[in-house]
């Protein structure tokens, strides 16, 4: 017989990580609540946090945590109560 491989999907929603889709062996006991993106270039080092959120399609992926001061909506709310268990890091 054939050994079944588990594997558990993570996604990102908006900014730089809008679309990646990471498959993780294992997930955590506890999610992390946020993962922080760093991106590293010529100019000044920019910074993005996104917060974990239940959506109905998928189960858990990370959002683009929105920054008011910028004034930029996030175009997709909170779809559940929030409770992910099984997602894995980013």
């Amino acid at each position: 017989m054939g050994r079944v491989v588990d594997s558990y999907v993570v996604r990102y929603v908006g900014g730089p990580l809008d679309g990646r889709v990471d498959s993780v062996a294992r997930p955590r006991p506890e999610p992390r609540p946020t993962v922080k993106h760093v991106h590293l270039h010529g100019g000044p080092k920019i910074v993005h946090h996104y917060d974990l959120h239940y959506a109905v399609e998928y189960g858990c992926e990370y959002r683009l945590r929105v920054d008011d001061e910028d004034g930029v909506g996030d175009e997709r709310g909170d779809d559940g109560d929030g409770a992910c268990t099984g997602a894995g890091e980013g």
